[in-house]
């Protein structure tokens, strides 16, 4: 039988889970404007030059659609999914958020920091490797995330 804290952490995962999409299917998605060009061409150059990541996304809110969502991606099927609760932690706490998936560490950096938020986050996703800490990853997440988050507020000026 499970504690009254136990449900309630249960719950409040669920709430997290959930809340972002409001009752939205598993994978909701925006409209289909919320892709950014720019932020593409933009992952799509760094991600060549890092080999070593498997996955590379920028999470934003477009213009005109009331979700944070996947603005680009190396993967085509993530681009307009509603962001993960990751996403928007990382965003409402200004701090990086890591996740150790099956095979993969996810290395998620809030970047474009507008007064006291940050307006988006990326995603730098590495095959796990037994020779590499975790401190390591998230490092080099952060170093790459700060590439990208550098040429995005170079094509806004």
């Amino acid at each position: 039988m499970m504690s009254r804290s136990s449900c309630a952490a249960v719950g409040v995962s669920l709430i997290l889970l959930f809340g972002a999409c409001e009752g939205a299917p598993a994978v909701a998605t925006c409209p289909a404007s919320c892709a950014s060009p720019e932020a593409q061409a933009i992952v799509d150059a760094v991600a060549k030059e890092h080999p070593e990541v498997v996955r590379l996304t920028v999470h934003g809110k477009p213009t005109g659609c009331d979700k944070y969502c996947a603005i680009a991606s190396t993967i085509a099927a993530k681009v307009c999914n509603v962001s993960d609760p990751e996403d928007l932690e990382a965003m409402s706490t200004g701090k990086t958020v890591v996740l150790d998936e099956v095979g993969t560490i996810d290395v998620t950096v809030p970047v474009l920091k507008v007064g006291p938020q940050c307006t988006a986050t990326v995603g730098v996703t590495f095959k796990a490797n037994a020779e590499m800490r975790r401190e390591e990853f998230v490092a080099m997440g952060t170093a790459i995330a700060k590439v990208v988050e550098d040429k995005m507020r170079a094509i806004k000026k």
